[in-house]
């Protein structure tokens, strides 16, 4: 049987996990699902149509769904997520198909708020008090500063780095550091990608692009130098993923990350 304080409140007890522990004051609606291994702590309310799954940890005063009848849709969380204190997140809205989407292995630091419909992928740190928009799409492996702004139905390229105060305000490349609100490309996330196993080739190849196809000096992407490195015959998977997103032809030019998405496979 779940861990439930005597001071909390949880209507349908039967669709949590055996092993789940729920601090006191909280509340949890009847449309709530939560996976073996989550922890609730106290103060939290998750009400709505919310699916959470495995090994997660929600601490005090964090919001996730809404009572609202205007947010019809629902919220799934994954596996291996802490979602930190005064954390919101909101349901998708429309219609009752309509989802946000959390994926696995993800921080949430306080504050933070997901917008309805939202989608973030896996591996991701929101600092404190970032905001991502509606039907915005954040990548896997991707790292934003405190108080990042991600406006509405933008992409977040994967293994990005956004800076304190940093405003996201168009679709952000992939494998860059973006500072500045609104941004600007100041290079590539070099010790991210290290990090991640990213090969000295393949970190130098991309300097080489970014190089030739970001103008510092302003927020342009240099249309002749994508034009040439597109045609390029000799990139590896993470160079011409880079081209093809700037391009339009995956999950950058046309808004939805289509290729990149949770559950999607185009557009």
């Amino acid at each position: 049987m779940p861990r439930i304080s005597p001071h909390a409140v949880v209507t349908c007890p039967e669709n949590l996990a055996d092993d789940v522990v729920v601090g006191a004051f909280s509340y949890i609606g009847p449309k709530v699902y939560i996976g073996p291994g989550t922890r609730v702590d106290n103060n939290v309310v998750l009400i709505g149509r919310v699916s959470i799954g495995k090994e997660n940890h929600i601490y005090p005063f964090a919001v996730i769904g809404s009572e609202d009848e205007s947010q019809t849709g629902q919220i799934v969380i994954g596996d291996r997520n802490m979602i930190r204190e005064h954390t919101v997140v909101l349901p998708g809205q429309a219609n009752g198909s309509a989802e946000t989407y959390i994926g696995n292995d993800n921080l949430l630091m306080t504050g933070c708020l997901i917008s309805s419909d939202a989608k973030i992928s896996d591996n991701i740190v929101l600092g404190n008090y970032s905001h991502v928009g509606d039907r915005a799409f954040i990548q896997s492996h991707v790292w934003a500063s405190a108080f990042t702004g991600i406006s509405p139905d933008v992409t977040v390229g994967r293994y990005s780095f956004t800076s304190g105060y940093a405003g996201v305000d168009r679709n952000a490349p992939p494998y860059a550091m973006l500072l500045g609100f609104p941004f600007q490309v100041r290079g590539v996330n070099t010790e991210n990608l290290k990090r991640c196993g990213f090969k000295e080739k393949t970190i130098a190849d991309l300097k080489e692009a970014f190089r030739a196809i970001f103008d510092g000096a302003d927020r342009s992407v240099a249309d002749e130098a994508l034009v040439e490195w597109g045609r390029r015959s000799d990139l590896d998977e993470h160079l011409r993923y880079l081209v093809d997103f700037l391009a339009g032809r995956t999950g950058g030019g046309c808004g939805c990350g289509c290729d990149d998405r949770p559950g999607k496979k185009g557009c």
